[in-house]
């Protein structure tokens, strides 16, 4: 599959929109998401080529969310 696209996964918004505004002005396609719910939707849907993912979040922490 060809995907250019990185999936920004943090609780922090603010963290989320520096990485996709660094990142979309290098020329990567971005999604993001602010909770591991979003981000396993958005990996079953978008399919991303790189997950940029937070290891500290509430709920389920970036450990188990890269295991499911």
């Amino acid at each position: 599959m060809d995907n250019d696209t990185i999936l920004v996964v943090d609780d922090n918004k603010s963290d989320i929109k520096l990485l996709v505004n660094i990142l979309s002005k290098a020329g990567f396609h971005m999604c993001s998401a602010d909770s591991e719910e979003l981000a396993l939707d958005a990996i079953n849907t978008t399919h991303p080529a790189l997950i940029l993912l937070a290891v500290r979040m509430p709920g389920m922490d970036g450990f188990a969310c890269a295991g499911n």
